[in-house]
């Protein structure tokens, strides 16, 4: 598939809203940007978010698929922004290095709470 193919079959404009036991997710689409915000997330949250190989193999590959549709996520948690993925991301050099490729931190605090599933702990 091509890269014009893939930005003309992913067009989406709307929200979502998704409730969990363990978390609820906002999402939005509106042309290029899907925004994702994290309204409430539960410590055993953080067991759903695979080990951090495969955590890096996937945003590596989400990364590329948003990148190659020219999308842009940004991921939020209480509607505080806490990384890019895709299109508009820039990634420190740290991030190009290898560690987390694809991906802009813009919140170290608010990534750790998201990523851990405790952010009523901070």
């Amino acid at each position: 598939m091509t890269s014009s193919s893939l930005k003309e079959k992913f067009h989406i404009d709307g929200s979502l809203r998704v409730e969990a036991p363990e978390f609820d997710v906002s999402l939005s689409f509106q042309g290029n940007e899907i925004n994702i915000n994290v309204t409430r997330l539960n410590r055993n949250a953080s067991k759903l978010i695979p080990p951090s190989l495969s955590k890096r193999i996937m945003l590596k590959k989400i990364s590329d698929s948003l990148t190659d549709m020219g999308k842009t996520l940004n991921v939020s948690l209480m509607g505080e922004i806490a990384f890019v993925i895709g299109r508009r991301a820039t990634p420190s050099l740290l991030s190009r290095v290898g560690l987390l490729p694809g991906l802009e931190v813009k919140s170290i605090k608010t990534s750790a709470k998201l990523m851990k599933g405790l952010y009523n702990e901070f």
